[in-house]
């Protein structure tokens, strides 16, 4: 028996199912190309403008840090280039990176950033650098109605620059008009409050302080501020409230962690203070304090091993100082390690034998009292860290226009967990160093 036979395909059916299959084809290829633009244009162009957004707001609520890691990996070939570097510029000014910011504003006008903002904000430049405000006060009223939304921005630098002057009815007299422009500005009030501390009026400033936190939540200077003035009079319970506030609203920001540790340590909450601090000295033992602090708790807590884990990796770069020493010998003692408790303790009498050398009275000529001071912080860095900031700072005051103290100044802030301090440091000095002698 002969099996029956298959029937051929229609050539027309044949036909329209390939014509099906090419149509599906490329109703796919449509929509995975407009899939891949749409992810392409998010990652290309919508991330990196929202960074830039998110950039000018972390700026105006003056977290420079936050900002600085929206920026950090803009493209070059970016649509909103012109931006970033004007707003890396902004950055620069608060920084005192007077030599940074020009090179931003360069860069964001051949980017053919708008020409507007570019002259305002070298305006505001040469201002904060010294330029007097009232020199540039007939251009007050054009900068604001420019941009309305920068007003805090130049309300800032000419106040500032009035205070400078010492012409502080003026600088009121703005603060006022700020304050009855843009009532929900907390800046304006922590500005105010800078004003009545600087005038020994701190009751009234920590109330504006409070004001401005309370309408700019995210305002971080603000607690900062709040939490200064509460340690500034012993009131640590209060300080460590404001500087947990300020964490909130940036959490890794070190000097703050610092802060905190520093306060809870003077309140005898040793525990909570190492919770803060041994994380920051095992990532980075050069920073000086959370080591120390941590160090000093495990011995008060009996744990010398402990204090030597902490200690041994901090002192490959502070090897002499005299604190550091005195504990890593009372560690090796407890642990019945005489050898090394000597070794270390003979380290600690030689750093203090140095230490009070250095506090005789300075007896040189004038002009060599600048390089005694530098000596003197040199010295302190190696044998009595904690003294060696006040040294430097003496030698930066008695000669503000030297980079020298500046540039070890910066080195110093940054063992001392306050990287917002160093990096001013750093600005002050390359622009000092930039400028040509007169």
């Amino acid at each position: 028996m002969t099996a029956p036979k298959t029937p051929e395909p229609d050539a027309s059916e044949s036909s329209a199912v390939t014509k099906k299959r090419k149509r599906s084809l490329l109703r796919f290829g449509a929509v995975a190309c407009l899939a891949l633009t749409a992810v392409a244009g998010y990652f290309f162009w919508h991330l990196p403008r929202q960074k830039v957004r998110l950039a000018s707001r972390d700026i105006q609520s003056l977290r420079f840090q936050a900002a600085a890691r929206q920026l950090q990996d803009y493209p070059s070939w970016g649509l909103e280039l012109g931006r970033v570097h004007f707003l890396l510029a902004r950055m620069s000014r608060h920084q005192s990176g007077y030599v940074a910011a020009l090179e931003h504003l360069r860069i964001a006008r051949a980017a053919r950033y708008d020409d507007q903002a570019l002259t305002r904000e070298r305006a505001l430049l040469q201002i904060q650098n010294g330029q007097p405000a009232s020199s540039q006060a007939d251009r007050l009223d054009t900068f604001c109605s420019q941009a309305p939304e920068d007003r805090s921005e130049i309300y800032t630098v000419f106040i500032n620059g009035y205070l400078r002057e010492r012409n502080t009815a003026e600088a009121i007299k703005l603060l006022d008009r700020w304050a009855k422009e843009l009532p929900q500005d907390g800046r304006a009030d922590y500005t105010r409050g800078i004003m009545l501390q600087r005038a020994g009026k701190e009751s009234e400033a920590l109330n504006y302080y409070r004001e401005a936190t309370k309408k700019s939540p995210r305002l971080i200077d603000g607690y900062l501020a709040q939490a200064r003035t509460h340690a500034a009079h012993w009131r640590y319970e209060q300080a460590v409230t404001a500087y947990r506030r300020a964490l909130k609203v940036d959490p890794d920001r070190l000097s703050i962690q610092i802060a905190l540790g520093k306060a809870l340590w003077i309140l005898r909450k040793g525990d909570e203070a190492v919770a803060v601090l041994e994380p920051i000295t095992k990532s980075d033992p050069t920073v000086f304090p959370a080591g120390q602090i941590c160090a000093r708790h495990y011995l008060q807590v009996g744990d010398p091993q402990r204090a030597i884990d902490i200690l041994e990796p901090v002192m490959q770069t502070h090897g002499d100082d005299a604190s550091l020493n005195y504990m890593l010998g009372s560690a090796y003692h407890q642990l019945g390690k005489e050898d090394r408790s000597d070794a270390a303790m003979q380290k600690f009498f030689a750093a203090n034998k140095v230490i009070d050398e250095l506090t005789a009275p300075i007896e040189v000529p004038q002009s060599q009292y600048f390089t005694e001071l530098v000596r003197r912080g040199m010295l302190n860095t190696q044998y009595d860290w904690e003294q060696s900031i006040k040294w430097l700072n003496m030698a930066a005051r008695t000669q503000p226009k030297n980079p020298l103290a500046h540039e070890l100044l910066a080195l110093r802030y940054r063992e001392n967990g306050t990287p917002e301090q160093a990096l001013r440091k750093e600005n002050i000095a390359l622009s000092l160093r930039s400028t040509p002698p007169r």
